[in-house]
């Protein structure tokens, strides 16, 4: 799954974490930004969502957030 969100992203190099924190549970990623490294995390809250039919849907909300706030990393600018 990250190789296919990372190429709808136009990232070419990145590093991402799933971990659990105080807070709850974070996605914590890193991409390449003109030979430096940009970090973005997000609060995915207390549960991890279950894979269910509403998957495909989580998948397109976390893409859209992660294209706005990773934008200076794709190598489509």
């Amino acid at each position: 799954m990250a190789s296919s969100v990372s190429r709808q992203l136009g990232l070419e190099a990145f590093l991402f974490a799933v971990e659990h924190a105080e807070r709850g549970w974070e996605l914590c990623v890193e991409c390449a930004l003109d030979g430096a490294w940009q970090a973005e995390t997000i609060l995915l809250g207390e549960a991890l969502p279950a894979v269910t039919e509403d998957a495909p849907i989580l998948r397109i909300r976390l893409v859209a957030l992660l294209q706005e706030r990773l934008a200076g990393c794709s190598k489509r600018r």
